[in-house]
């Protein structure tokens, strides 16, 4: 338990890195699903299913599942119906866990 407890009282300290690198991740992501559903209905070359999965799993997976909406891209397959949401889940927890753990005095 320390371990985790420490390891928030080092990312609470970085916390503004976090956060910026967290909305800079997401535009980015949103901006590489809109550009795989161009691609796709283009028929051009497409962007990776892994790669998507990737951006979504790196602080991404807002992005993503805004991307999923706005674009109706990848809706339709069970890896993005079940991995962005679980990952946007995971994510929202650890920022509910980085305002937690602000409060707890470093030691």
């Amino acid at each position: 338990m320390n371990i985790i407890i420490a390891s928030f009282n080092f990312i609470s300290e970085y916390s503004d890195f976090f956060v910026i690198f967290f909305v800079f991740m997401n535009i980015i992501t949103l901006a590489v699903y809109g550009v795989d559903k161009r691609s796709a209905q283009a028929g051009k070359r497409r962007v990776s299913e892994s790669l998507l999965i990737a951006f979504s799993a790196c602080f991404g997976a807002v992005g993503a599942f805004i991307g999923m909406k706005v674009f109706h891209h990848k809706t339709r397959k069970p890896k993005f119906r079940i991995l962005v949401p679980v990952f946007m889940m995971i994510q929202i927890l650890f920022f509910i866990c980085l305002i937690i753990f602000e409060g707890i005095p470093k030691s």
